[in-house]
C-alpha cells in the first residue's frame, strides 16, 4: 500500500513548510501577496520583486504545502478500501491517537522545555527587525505546566492549541478529518458514491464551516484512488494546472479574475484545487524523477519530525544567531543553510525513537483493540 511518489510528494511539501516560516520569521515582505492581512508590504528590490513572481512564491507557499498534506493523508488512509484490504481501516481507525499524539506530545514536551528554560530568542529577534508580529507571538507568555499538559494529552489534536509550537493547527483536522474519513469508509456503501460524497461534503460544510474546504480536501483525496491513469499528455497538463493553482497570490494579474467561492477564502478554494490536481498528478507518474530520487524519499520517511520540530528550531537556535549576525543576503542565506541543517538532525533522530515507536505502539495497540 506504499506509494513512492506519495512519499516524495510529503517531503518535498514538507520542506517548502519549512522553508515558509524561515521566510515568515526573516523576510515577512515576501510572504505580503500570500498572506496581506498578515505581512504587511515593504520596499522590494529587484531580486525580492523576482521572488514574488508566482512561479518562485509556490517554494514557499506553505498553505498549497499544507493542503498537499491534507489531500494526500485521505489518499494512503483510504488507499486500502480501493485494494480490497478493508479490514485494516479499523486497524487504522483504532491507532490514530497514538500515531499522532506521541510524537505531538514528544515535541510539545522539547517546547516547554525550551520555553521553561528561556531558550526562546523569537521575540529579541522580532524586535530587532522592528515588529514582526508573527514571530513575535509565535511563543507567547504565561504558559504553565497544567496547560502544557493539556496541550499534550488532548487540546492539540483535538482544538488545534499551538502555542508551544505553531503547525499543530492542522493536526486538529488531520486528526478529526481522519477519523471522519476511515468512518465514512467502514460503514459507506459500495454503490452511489457520487450521493454518498456529496451528502458527507454537506455535512462537513454544515459541521465546520469555512474551515469544511480542508476536510473536503481530505475527503476528495480519498477518492483520487478510484481514478485511472490517463495518457502522459493529459498528466502533464493536470499536473500544470495544478502547480497554477498552487502559485495562487493576490494581487497578480494571473488570479484576479478567479471568483470568491462560497463561504471559503479565495486561496483555501484555490489551493486546495490544485492540491488535489497535483497529487493526482503525481501519484500517477508526473514528473517522477522528482518525487522518486533519493533525496524526495529522504525527506519523506524524516517528513512528520521535520513538520513538529522546525519551528521549535527557528524559534531558538535560529532566531539567537539571527540577533547577532549582519543583516545582509548572504548572511541570511547562510542562517537559512544552518536552519535546514539542525532541522533535519534533530528531525532524523526524533524519526528513529520517536515516529517510528509510534507507529509501532498504534499498531499494537489497534490489534489489541480489534482483538
Amino acid at each position: 500500500m506504499k506509494s513512492l511518489h506519495a512519499d516524495g510528494l510529503r517531503g518535498l511539501a514538507a520542506l517548502n513548510v519549512v522553508t515558509s516560516h524561515f521566510m515568515a520569521a526573516f523576510t515577512p515582505f515576501l510572504m505580503h501577496y500570500n498572506y496581506p492581512e498578515t505581512f504587511p508590504a515593504g520596499q522590494m528590490s529587484t531580486f525580492s520583486t523576482i521572488l514574488n513572481l508566482p512561479i518562485f512564491t509556490i517554494l514557499y507557499n506553505g498553505h498549497f504545502a499544507v493542503l498537499i498534506f491534507f489531500v494526500l493523508s485521505g489518499y494512503v488512509l483510504a488507499r486500502p478500501y480501493y485494494l480490497d484490504k478493508s479490514h485494516s481501516l479499523k486497524n487504522r481507525l483504532w491507532g490514530r491517537y497514538l500515531r499522532l499524539n506521541l510524537p505531538i506530545a514528544a515535541s510539545l514536551l522539547i517546547s516547554f522545555f525550551l520555553y521553561s528554560t528561556i531558550s526562546y530568542f523569537n521575540k529579541e529577534a522580532a524586535l530587532q527587525m522592528g515588529g514582526n508580529l508573527w514571530l513575535s507571538n509565535a511563543f507567547p507568555n504565561g504558559i504553565d505546566v497544567f496547560q502544557f499538559i493539556k496541550y499534550a494529552l488532548y487540546a492539540s489534536l483535538l482544538f488545534g492549541a499551538n502555542d508551544l509550537n505553531g503547525p499543530l493547527w492542522t493536526l486538529k483536522i488531520e486528526f478529526i478529518g481522519s477519523v471522519l474519513l476511515l468512518g465514512y469508509y467502514i460503514v459507506k456503501p459500495n454503490k452511489h458514491d457520487l450521493i454518498t460524497s456529496l451528502i458527507a461534503s454537506l455535512f462537513l460544510v454544515a459541521i465546520f464551516k469555512a474551515e469544511s474546504i480542508y476536510f473536503i480536501s481530505i475527503l476528495t483525496g480519498a477518492y483520487l484512488n478510484s481514478f485511472s491513469k490517463p495518457r502522459k499528455p493529459i498528466l502533464f497538463l493536470i499536473g500544470i494546472i495544478g502547480l497554477y493553482f498552487g502559485c495562487f497570490g493576490f494581487g497578480s494579474y494571473l488570479y484576479d479574475f478567479l471568483p470568491e467561492v462560497g463561504i471559503w477564502q479565495r486561496k483555501d478554494f484555490y489551493n486546495t484545487i490544485g492540491a488535489l490536481l497535483l497529487v493526482f498528478a503525481v501519484i500517477n507518474g508526473f514528473c517522477s524523477f522528482i518525487f522518486t530520487n533519493i533525496l524526495s524519499q529522504f525527506l519523506g520517511k524524516i517528513s512528520f519530525s521535520i513538520y513538529l520540530l522546525h519551528m521549535l528550531v527557528l524559534g531558538s537556535i535560529v532566531s539567537y544567531f539571527y540577533t547577532f549576525i549582519p543583516k545582509s543576503l548572504s548572511y541570511l542565506t547562510l542562517l537559512f543553510i544552518t536552519y535546514l541543517f539542525i532541522s533535519i538532525a534533530v528531525s532524523v533522530i526524533f524519526e528513529r525513537y520517536i515516529d517510528r515507536s509510534s507507529i509501532k505502539a498504534s499498531k499494537v495497540f489497534s490489534n489489541w483493540i480489534n482483538k
